[in-house]
Protein backbone atom coordinates (compact mmCIF):
# COMPACT_ATOMS: atom_id res chain seq x y z
CA UNK A 1 0.00 0.00 0.00
CA UNK A 2 1.03 3.65 0.01
CA UNK A 3 0.65 6.54 2.05
CA UNK A 4 -2.19 7.07 3.80
CA UNK A 5 -4.70 9.95 2.43
CA UNK A 6 -5.47 13.39 3.76
CA UNK A 7 -8.72 11.70 4.69
CA UNK A 8 -7.51 8.63 6.22
CA UNK A 9 -5.33 10.65 8.77
CA UNK A 10 -8.00 13.38 9.88
CA UNK A 11 -10.77 10.20 9.66
CA UNK A 12 -12.75 11.73 7.13
CA UNK A 13 -15.50 10.41 4.67
CA UNK A 14 -15.21 11.77 1.47
CA UNK A 15 -17.85 11.82 -0.97
CA UNK A 16 -17.43 12.85 -4.79
CA UNK A 17 -21.33 12.44 -5.25
CA UNK A 18 -22.59 15.60 -7.62
CA UNK A 19 -25.97 16.61 -8.37
CA UNK A 20 -27.11 18.39 -11.29
CA UNK A 21 -29.07 21.22 -9.17
CA UNK A 22 -27.71 23.59 -7.81
CA UNK A 23 -28.90 27.11 -6.28
CA UNK A 24 -27.90 30.14 -7.67
CA UNK A 25 -28.64 34.13 -6.90
CA UNK A 26 -30.00 35.28 -9.79
CA UNK A 27 -30.38 39.18 -10.47
CA UNK A 28 -32.40 40.79 -13.29
CA UNK A 29 -31.58 43.72 -14.87
CA UNK A 30 -34.63 45.77 -15.36
CA UNK A 31 -37.23 42.94 -13.85
CA UNK A 32 -37.34 40.25 -12.31
CA UNK A 33 -35.82 36.49 -13.84
CA UNK A 34 -38.50 34.39 -12.52
CA UNK A 35 -39.62 33.77 -16.16
CA UNK A 36 -36.62 33.06 -17.52
CA UNK A 37 -35.70 30.72 -14.69
CA UNK A 38 -38.52 28.77 -15.47
CA UNK A 39 -37.86 28.45 -19.21
CA UNK A 40 -34.72 27.02 -18.68
CA UNK A 41 -35.95 24.03 -16.29
CA UNK A 42 -35.41 25.45 -12.71
CA UNK A 43 -37.74 26.40 -10.38
CA UNK A 44 -37.88 29.96 -7.94
CA UNK A 45 -36.77 28.79 -4.15
CA UNK A 46 -37.52 32.21 -2.84
CA UNK A 47 -37.59 35.37 -4.31
CA UNK A 48 -36.04 38.24 -2.36
CA UNK A 49 -37.52 41.53 -1.13
CA UNK A 50 -35.55 42.77 -3.80
CA UNK A 51 -38.28 42.38 -7.13
CA UNK A 52 -35.34 41.95 -9.47
CA UNK A 53 -33.53 39.16 -7.33
CA UNK A 54 -34.09 35.60 -6.12
CA UNK A 55 -32.76 32.56 -5.44
CA UNK A 56 -33.45 29.69 -8.07
CA UNK A 57 -33.05 26.11 -8.08
CA UNK A 58 -31.65 24.88 -11.42
CA UNK A 59 -29.34 22.53 -13.18
CA UNK A 60 -25.81 23.24 -13.56
CA UNK A 61 -26.58 23.55 -17.91
CA UNK A 62 -29.52 26.29 -17.06
CA UNK A 63 -26.72 28.55 -15.22
CA UNK A 64 -24.92 27.96 -18.04
CA UNK A 65 -27.31 29.01 -20.79
CA UNK A 66 -28.69 32.01 -18.08
CA UNK A 67 -24.69 33.65 -17.81
CA UNK A 68 -24.82 35.39 -20.87
CA UNK A 69 -28.41 36.03 -21.21
CA UNK A 70 -29.05 39.86 -21.84
CA UNK A 71 -32.09 40.04 -19.29
CA UNK A 72 -29.82 39.02 -16.34
CA UNK A 73 -27.33 41.12 -14.34
CA UNK A 74 -25.92 38.66 -12.16
CA UNK A 75 -26.13 34.87 -11.58
CA UNK A 76 -23.39 32.31 -9.49
CA UNK A 77 -23.84 29.48 -6.89
CA UNK A 78 -25.19 30.18 -3.10
CA UNK A 79 -23.99 27.70 -0.64
CA UNK A 80 -26.29 28.16 2.21
CA UNK A 81 -26.03 26.14 6.05
CA UNK A 82 -29.72 24.77 5.93
CA UNK A 83 -29.51 25.86 9.35
CA UNK A 84 -28.42 29.17 8.73
CA UNK A 85 -31.22 29.20 5.94
CA UNK A 86 -34.23 28.43 8.06
CA UNK A 87 -33.42 31.05 10.98
CA UNK A 88 -33.05 33.18 7.68
CA UNK A 89 -36.69 32.34 6.20
CA UNK A 90 -38.04 32.36 9.64
CA UNK A 91 -36.81 35.92 10.07
CA UNK A 92 -37.93 37.47 6.92
CA UNK A 93 -41.11 35.61 7.95
CA UNK A 94 -41.32 37.06 10.96
CA UNK A 95 -40.24 40.87 9.27
CA UNK A 96 -43.13 40.34 6.80
CA UNK A 97 -45.94 39.90 9.84
CA UNK A 98 -44.47 42.49 11.53
CA UNK A 99 -44.14 44.65 8.31
CA UNK A 100 -46.87 43.67 5.85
Amino acid sequence: MGDPTIADVFGAQVSLAATDQGLFLVVGRSASPAALVRSARGRVAYQLPNDRALLAAMPLGSFVALRGHREIAHIGPVTIDGERFNQFLTRVAQSRAINP
